[in-house]
């Protein structure tokens, strides 16, 4: 029998792992979860092993035996994969130091500088720099209010001029750029190089509607990074949002693969609009519940939404107002703009489509199974779901979403991110 190897004393103790790994690692991988126990695996594997399509076994080395499992829904992207495995190569970088007082503060920096090297901007002290005074701006007011600035990382040097470091600790820096529509450009080497009044009509799928300013922006090697009112530090790279900082994590966002987990709405130009919504909502910390209505299900409406709340017969006063705001064209959702549809699914109630993605409700009270122990609305998401595809948003900016197929117990979770 082969010897089981022995961790050294510079190996990170089993259980500090587990909990490094539940409470920094997971967050950035939108749905994990952590399972309990371990699994064996061989030496030679590397330390992310994939063990099925939805399931990441992780290990400090090659030389652990013993794997920790974590699991979700939807399936991990190979960028996820890297990810988690640039994690651990910068935690075996300061793992002789597990028993140090300052761990801690050294893990919360390995969790940036894994975001950094993944975004792969050319000066990585300069953007590590900028992150780690962001993060403390997003705990500060300026005179009573929270405070929002927009650095835009260029991917050119400038060789010359006054230095970012200028700007930090000044109390003129935390006022110079307090909206999206704006946005100080740094060069590569970490000069100003200009202020930027950023074109309002640029669309982009993969970030939210009000920050389409900043995404268009980042073409080639450039970074954005922006912090909103709401104390939440965005990175931006090719005109998608990929990370975020968000109730004390850092967060990942892989887009493509959520869209290809609602499997149930046929129609691709709909689901990117879903999307689009989805992060608008998320985003605008509103909360929100979409369902989308297969066809062959069409019988389940009227036992799910009531007559007053549907479009575009209805006589509730939402109903008709609605009505008379969306012309039969305007009701194909696509057709809308996007902050109507963020409007639309911020209602208290649920926002329902049809399979071809014309409205049919907004703001339905949708009846939901009794005996459910979930909240509100997530109960409606997962009524709407037996329809065929349902989406809560979480006021917090969580989205869970999910996909059935006309009974309640066929209802599954297919993903969650945010």
């Amino acid at each position: 029998m082969p010897r089981r190897a022995t961790p050294s004393s510079k190996t990170i103790p089993a259980d500090l792992l587990r909990t490094i790994v539940e409470r920094e690692l997971v967050p950035l991988l939108p749905g994990a979860e952590l399972q309990s126990g371990v699994k064996g695996a061989t030496s030679g594997r590397g330390t992310v092993v994939k063990l099925a399509p939805n399931a990441l076994g992780l290990r400090s080395t090659t030389t652990v035996p013993d794997l920790l499992e974590v699991t979700r829904v939807q399936p991990f992207s190979k960028s996820e994969v890297d990810l988690a495995r640039q994690f651990l190569a910068e935690l075996a970088g300061i793992s002789p130091h597990h028993a140090a007082f300052f761990f801690p503060e050294a893990t919360a920096a390995a969790v940036r500088r894994t975001v950094v090297r993944t975004l792969g901007y050319p000066n990585e002290a300069l953007l590590l720099r900028v992150l780690g005074e962001l993060e403390s701006l997003a705990a500060q007011t300026y005179e009573g209010h929270r405070i929002a600035v927009v650095f835009g990382l260029d991917s050119r040097a400038r060789g010359k001029g006054v230095t970012l470091d200028t700007i930090w600790g000044e109390d003129f820096g935390k006022v110079l750029t307090g909206s999206i529509e704006t946005m100080i450009a740094v060069s590569s080497d970490g000069f100003i190089s200009e202020f930027l009044d950023l074109y309002p009509n640029a669309s982009c799928s993969f970030a939210p509607q009000y920050s389409r300013t900043l995404s268009e922006w980042c073409t080639g090697e450039r970074v954005v990074v922006s912090l909103n009112r709401n104390g939440e530090i965005l990175l931006y790279r090719e005109k998608c949002l990929v990370f975020a900082w968000r109730r004390g994590r850092w967060r990942h966002f892989v887009h493509e693969p959520i869209l290809g987990q609602m499997h149930n709405v046929s129609n691709k130009e709909l689901r990117r609009c879903i999307y689009e919504t989805c992060l608008d909502v998320s985003f605008g910390r509103s909360g929100g519940c979409i369902g989308v209505m297969m066809e062959k299900h069409a019988s389940l409406l009227p036992s799910l939404v009531k007559d007053p709340d549907r479009l575009p017969r209805g006589d509730s006063a939402k109903a008709r107002v609605l009505t008379e705001l969306l012309s039969d064209k305007q009701r194909q959702f696509r057709n809308l703009p996007r902050r109507l549809r963020q409007a639309m699914a911020a209602i208290d109630g649920a926002l329902v489509l049809d399979h071809r993605g014309r409205v049919l409700a907004v703001g339905a009270i949708v009846t939901v199974d009794s005996g459910s122990d979930a909240g509100a609305r997530k109960a409606a998401a997962k009524a709407v779901a037996k329809l065929g595809f349902g989406v809560k948003i979480s006021a917090d900016g969580e989205v869970t979403g999910f996909c059935g197929d006309g009974k309640p117990e066929s209802v599954k979770q297919v993903f969650k991110f945010g």
